[in-house]
């Protein structure tokens, strides 16, 4: 096995297409497009992409691990740092691999992020019951490298496999089940309203007016403005969008946009007009496209996206964490300090037991 590092997708050989392909069927935040799409983002705040890429050492060097990493400014006191290509619009993560690939791999690439002299490395978004979140901790120890996991966001979520609008809707607490039909009553009563769900037909009224009703909220500006319209039509072309509006005396009053990739909708970005407040608008767009992404999609799993937000819960009755990894070089001064001073914040957190230093870092002082 050999370990190679690329600047960019574009200088990937061919060999490393099926490997690419198969991660785009598994789930958008996987694929090309939307690394590609990132780099958008990243090219502001000047992040360089590094790709790397594990090859059997043979006649056909064939692809079987890929990790796709970037770097941005120096860290405070020069620390030189590689991170996932993930940012706040990312859910998810993971190296994209083959089946034929050992979990040997990760130490093998890691021994080349030291060997690149990169003081530290650090993972967000990955999922920490997968076997993956094992195998890349011990991948960083078998490079000599101290690592430590960190929690990042908490996601709801729901396996609908086999339930019915209504089976689905029953398990809702009552309070939320009454106020649905008090509010679309009183909705209908007041005037004249009308729901349009948007796939891939007019797809610029709809990103316009997702981006009116968004700019109208209460939400902060998105950090990049023209993120999400790329990511509409990007998940438009691939026949994933689903967003959700409803209008009221023929005013978008609120929006959501929702991802369907294979037996899973994604429930991404949403904002309502507060004016809009005495309808509960948000809720009623929500239970309209909760019941179209299970009677037409026939999802078998709705996720909430990132967040704790004590709403989600009535719509999303479980939950799971999403949980990042950073690792320090430890053959290096700054990753070393690094690794003392992120054993030191951990040892001295209540309820957590002190213990000696971690062979990672011990054997380099000593």
């Amino acid at each position: 096995m050999r370990v190679r590092r690329y600047s960019s997708f574009d200088c990937l050989p061919h060999g490393y297409r099926p490997l690419l392909d198969s991660a785009s069927l598994e789930s958008l935040f996987q694929s090309e497009a939307w690394f590609r799409l990132l780099s958008q983002v990243f090219a502001e705040e000047g992040r360089v992409l590094h790709l790397y890429g594990a090859e059997n050492d043979g006649p056909a060097n064939t692809p079987i691990t890929l990790m796709v990493m970037g770097c941005g400014q120096l860290r405070s006191f020069g620390l030189r740092r590689v991170e996932s290509w993930t940012n706040y619009y990312s859910l998810r993560y993971a190296p994209i691999v083959s089946p034929h690939a050992g979990s040997a791999v990760y130490g093998e690439i890691f021994r080349v992020l030291c060997h690149d002299r990169w003081d530290a490395v650090r993972l967000d978004a990955l999922d920490p019951e997968s076997p993956m979140f094992d195998q890349v901790m011990r991948g960083f120890r078998e490079a000599g490298m101290y690592a430590t996991p960190f929690f990042n966001f908490g996601n709801r979520f729901e396996q609908v496999n086999g339930k019915g609008w209504e089976e689905y809707l029953s398990k809702r607490p009552s309070q939320l089940r009454n106020t649905l039909v008090r509010k679309e009553r009183k909705l209908t009563r007041s005037g004249e309203w009308q729901f349009r769900l948007f796939q891939d037909d007019d797809l610029e009224k709809a990103i316009a007016e997702f981006g009116s009703v968004y700019a109208g909220s209460w939400k902060k500006p998105e950090p990049d403005a023209e993120f999400i319209p790329r990511l509409a039509k990007l998940c438009a072309a691939q026949r994933k969008l689903r967003l959700g509006i409803i209008y009221i005396a023929g005013e978008p009053a609120v929006a959501q946009f929702w991802i369907v990739e294979g037996d899973r909708a994604t429930i991404y970005k949403l904002a309502h007009l507060s004016k809009f407040d005495a309808f509960s608008v948000g809720s009623i767009l929500t239970m309209r496209l909760m019941r179209h992404v299970i009677e037409v999609d026939h999802v078998k799993e709705i996720d909430f996206g990132s967040g704790d937000d004590a709403y989600k819960k009535d719509w999303l009755s479980q939950r799971r964490e999403r949980w990042g990894i950073v690792a320090y070089n430890c053959r290096r001064l700054r990753g070393m300090l690094g690794a003392v001073g992120e054993w030191g914040r951990r040892a001295l957190k209540p309820n957590r037991a002190t213990s000696s230093v971690p062979q990672e870092i011990s054997s380099v002082i000593l």
